[in-house]
């Protein structure tokens, strides 16, 4: 029997794996809260839904997942400084930062695609929540590329064809 895989083993292993990098926002009572993750993925294209893994240990995900409509932004090769600010502590992360209201979604105006969402499920997932959103719109802009994650990095790939 083979040995147990253990959590820095799959990290090292999914790192040969390239992700996008995005940013879920919302505005809440509090102000404005997000998170920055890799774990997003499409779901349906009828009827329309995403999901994505938020880690139990999240701070904001308790205030994000009240909101009645959420932006997701797939952040763009030159989002690159502006993913370390995004990824900095929750009271500061957003301190410069320049948003798109819509309803209460918040997205990054200059990201390379934008969806605002309306919360749908969760389910149970190991050490993450699986969110389920259904997808009230979609927008992209072809002439941007995007910033990836893999093997522990964050690259750009460029616009590339549409």
């Amino acid at each position: 029997m083979p040995d147990a895989v253990t959590g820095d083993a799959l990290r090292h292993t999914l790192a040969a794996f390239p992700t996008g990098v995005v940013l879920l926002a919302a505005r809440t009572p509090e102000g404005p809260a997000g998170i920055l993750m890799n774990s997003f993925t499409s779901l349906s294209l009828d009827p329309p839904m995403v999901l994505a893994a938020v880690a139990h240990a999240s701070t904001s995900w308790p205030r994000l997942r009240g909101a009645e409509r959420l932006g997701l932004s797939v952040l763009a090769d030159h989002h690159a400084d502006l993913r370390a600010r995004l990824s900095r502590p929750a009271a500061q992360r957003f301190e410069g930062v320049d948003l798109h209201h819509d309803d209460g979604a918040l997205t990054l105006p200059d990201a390379a695609a934008s969806l605002t969402l309306a919360p749908h499920a969760e389910h149970p997932g190991g050490d993450h929540t699986i969110a389920v959103f259904e997808v009230l719109s979609a927008r992209r802009d072809a002439d941007r590329g995007p910033l990836v994650f893999h093997g522990s990095r964050y690259l750009t790939l460029g616009a590339g064809p549409a």
